[in-house]
């Protein structure tokens, strides 16, 4: 069963191009790549929302320190909230049956 993360950022002004360097960086040397589909978008007040999906939760466990250090090292970049978070996320299962791929393999 597939599980999906969504993971905003909201990058310190000047900071969009920078930051959008750092998430191609990420993606390039991401180790779990045979088991991940990603995206990401950017929103017209330059918030930058990745959303991923793994077939199995075992994957995002395996790898996520890596996108701990990712985040710790892209830290200077982003605006905090007033707790200090850098990111607001949720993971969830995904329901199959509510899948709608409209002629696009998407499976993986």
């Amino acid at each position: 069963m597939a599980v999906w993360s969504i993971v905003r950022y909201k990058p310190l002004e000047g900071c969009v191009d920078q930051f959008l360097k750092e998430c191609h960086r990420l993606e390039r040397n991401h180790p779990d790549g045979e088991n991940r589909f990603s995206i990401w978008t950017k929103t017209d007040d330059d918030e930058v929302i990745q959303i991923a999906a793994r077939t199995g939760i075992e994957h995002l466990i395996d790898v996520q320190d890596y996108g701990l250090d990712w985040l710790d090292s892209v830290d200077d970049l982003l605006e905090k909230d007033s707790e200090g978070s850098r990111t607001k996320a949720i993971s969830a299962y995904e329901i199959d049956e509510l899948r709608r791929i409209a002629g696009k393999d998407l499976f993986f």
